[in-house]
Formats: structure tokens, C-alpha cells, sequence
């Protein structure tokens, strides 16, 4: 098969653009057994196997923070990758994010994610902040990714999701209910097409993604605070009495969901025409699937 420089090139940059390797250099020599012929030599530097990154973030939302990025390469087992992340600011996040190759020429990899994350979004009412919502959001994840192909990946696996959520004034829902606990299961397959320049700043190329979701086994439940036994409701001018567990119940059948399903697709092509300048159309939609 006859290759041009420029498609030695473009897969260069797609091998440097996984950020795991330091050099990627590339020398073409005349064979020395077949003077008709030529071979491409491949030289690549791994990074450190071990790296320390730090930033600062500001914005007028969540306010200033610190990052630190901490990752390990083969040396939570042999082929392997862990990062460690943490936001270090008033919204609190974290994230353990741990991927180990295997199979025949490690053409897929095992991927354990866990995320977490504390949030106090403002809640506005004609432009006045009336409260303040409070949510922590812990997820874990184990999924199974294919590895083989740097232009296309299919990946599955199923995630755990536990949300407490919580006004913290009291000025939308009554100040007698604490918060409110939101858990499920996530069944989900995807498959992610890539053929850009550079996976961190591409210049030309196209992206695709496909994902469907099945979530299920859904757990929604209301949380009193700690010295209420019951909450008064006026029911037709009748005030009534309800339980925390009694209060769960209507939750759970009312406002709980059944299984329901989502799919989620988008595409997006680079175009790029001049010195500092390209074009990037996208396409995307989704949509949930429920009885």
C-alpha cells in the first residue's frame, strides 16, 4: 500500500494527540535489501511515568479554585493509567479515573471511574437570587472500551448514581424537609468516530458520537429534618400529618420514574481554509424514550 507523506504525517499527530507519549519522530530510510523500496522508522518517547499539574480556575459562578492533576502510567500494574483530579475551591470536585489495557495485543481496556462533585447553584426568580441549591453528586463507573483504533472506539459499561440535593434557605421548599436523595443505574453503549488533526486542538477533521442510555432501578426519596417526625399539610382547610415513610411512599408512586431510555447523537466537522481561521458546523440532538 502506497503512502504519502501527509498520511505519515496526519497519524503522527493522531498518535501524539493521546497525550501519552513526550516525542513522536518519524525518519524514512531506503531499504537496504530492496533499493525499491523504503522503510518508515517510528521513534517515540513515553512520558514521565509519573506527572504533577496544577492550575487556577476563576469564574462568577463557582467562584476561584485550584486544580491538581495527578497521574500515574504502569504503575497501578503493567499497562495501565490512573489519574487522580481535584478541584480544590467552595464547589468541591474530584475524580479517579483508572484504565487497564488487556486482551490479545491490548485491543481493549477496562475503565473504573469515579466522580465526585459538591455544587450550591443560586437559584433566581426575575433576576433575584431567592435560594441556593445544594447537590452532591457521587458517581461510579466500569466500562469496557475498545483500544485498537485511534479513528474509532466502541465503549460500554454501567454506572452507579447517587445525587442528595438540598435548598439551603428554605425559601422554595419547606424548611421541615432536609434534602432529597436521587440514585439510579446507568446501562450504556456509545461509539465515538474521530478522524481530526489533534485530539486536544484539531484544525480539520471530523467527530462523531453516538450513545444509548438505559436507566433504571430508579430510588427517589425525601429526607425530613433531624428533629421532625412529621410535616403539616391543608388539605381542603383539613390539616393533616405525614410521616417521613409515608411521604416517601407518594414519592416513590408518583414521582419516582419506571426504566426509560435516552439516545444522544452528535457530529461535527472542521474545516480549515486559512492561517487562523476555520469553520466548525455541528449537528446534534437527543431525545428520552419513557412508557
Amino acid at each position: 500500500k502506497k503512502i504519502s507523506q501527509k498520511d505519515i504525517e496526519r497519524g503522527i499527530l493522531r498518535v501524539y494527540g493521546i497525550n501519552s507519549f513526550k516525542k513522536v519522530l518519524y525518519n524514512i530510510r531506503l531499504d537496504p535489501e530492496d533499493h525499491g523500496k523504503f522503510k518508515l522508522h517510528i521513534i517515540i518517547e513515553e512520558k514521565s511515568p509519573t506527572n504533577l499539574k496544577a492550575s487556577v480556575h476563576f469564574d462568577n459562578l463557582f467562584s476561584a479554585g485550584i486544580v491538581l492533576n495527578f497521574t500515574l502510567r504502569n504503575i497501578l500494574g503493567r499497562g495501565s493509567r490512573a489519574l487522580f483530579i481535584g478541584d480544590i475551591s467552595e464547589n468541591p470536585r474530584f475524580r479517579f479515573d483508572y484504565l487497564k489495557y488487556f486482551g490479545t495485543k491490548e485491543r481493549f481496556a477496562l475503565n473504573f471511574v469515579y466522580n465526585f462533585l459538591r455544587l450550591d447553584i443560586p437559584q433566581y426568580t426575575d433576576g433575584k437570587k431567592i435560594d441556593e441549591l445544594g447537590s452532591t453528586t457521587n458517581k461510579f463507573t466500569a466500562q469496557v472500551r475498545t483500544t485498537h483504533s485511534l479513528r474509532h472506539t466502541f465503549v460500554g459499561g454501567l454506572t452507579y448514581s447517587l445525587d442528595r440535593s438540598k435548598f439551603n434557605f428554605s425559601n422554595i421548599v419547606r424548611e421541615e424537609i432536609k434534602s432529597g436523595d436521587f440514585n439510579n443505574f446507568q446501562l450504556s453503549v456509545g461509539y465515538i468516530q474521530n478522524s481530526t488533526n489533534n485530539r486536544n486542538y484539531p484544525t480539520k477533521g471530523r467527530e462523531t458520537l453516538l450513545y444509548v442510555k438505559y436507566i433504571f432501578n430508579n430510588r427517589y426519596s425525601v429526607n425530613f429534618a433531624n428533629d421532625v417526625d412529621s410535616v403539616k399539610f391543608d388539605i381542603d382547610g383539613v390539616p393533616v400529618y405525614i410521616t417521613q415513610s409515608l411521604f416517601n411512599e407518594v414519592v416513590d408512586e408518583f414521582m419516582t420514574p419506571g426504566g426509560y431510555g435516552e439516545v444522544y447523537f452528535m457530529h461535527r466537522a472542521i474545516y480549515h481554509f486559512v492561517n487562523y481561521f476555520q469553520m466548525m458546523p455541528v449537528i446534534s440532538f437527543g431525545t428520552t424514550i419513557s412508557t
